[in-house]
């Protein structure tokens, strides 16, 4: 099974976003996570044997990437005092948040396939599977870690990690970068 995802997915977004680690990495993953998908969607899987990624704008909520880049310019804002200024950590911090946020401005195209650790998951039937006449596929974690992308993107696995919804933990894991 591959992820298609679209060609004008831009690869230096995905590099990015990967190396900056907004979203938390996953030490200890789960053995399986859940998909939760309406009946035709899992026709489309299984007959096509592919996860198809979807363009973040289309999300429930297209504001979580200005959030993200409301959340590291507020960091930057409240690191900036630990530094002297002029130098080059206060330039950094000054840059940094204008350059993320040209990275997920409405001109890139980022593409996500989700997926839950709970397969019985109330919000998730009722969100992504129809109302609860859907179905929540269970995949095999390693296996996930292993599928290969199935475009010209410069990565050579899909990045699989977990998103965080706290506030305070998202501000720490963009500290700690």
């Amino acid at each position: 099974m591959a992820i298609n995802a679209n060609d004008n997915v831009n690869a230096g977004i995905v590099l990015w976003l990967r190396l900056l680690s907004i979203v938390k990495s996953d030490d200890n993953p789960p053995e399986q996570l859940y998909h939760y998908t309406t009946p035709q969607g899992l026709l489309g899987i299984l007959g096509q044997h592919t996860l198809r990624a979807t363009n973040v704008r289309y999300f429930n909520d297209p504001n979580e990437l200005n959030y993200a880049a409301e959340l590291v310019a507020n960091v930057c804002e409240g690191l900036r005092s630990e530094y002297p200024k002029k130098s080059i950590e206060q330039k950094f911090l000054v840059d940094f948040p204008h350059h993320f946020a040209s990275l997920v401005d409405e001109k890139n195209d980022i593409y996500v396939v989700s997926f839950c650790e709970n397969g019985d998951l109330l919000s998730q039937w009722r969100g992504y599977a129809s109302n609860g006449s859907g179905f929540a596929i269970g995949f095999d974690t390693q296996a996930l870690k292993e599928l290969k992308v199935r475009n010209d993107l410069l990565i050579d696995s899909p990045l699989l990690q977990r998103v965080l919804y706290k506030k305070d933990e998202q501000e720490e894991i963009i500290y700690m970068n």
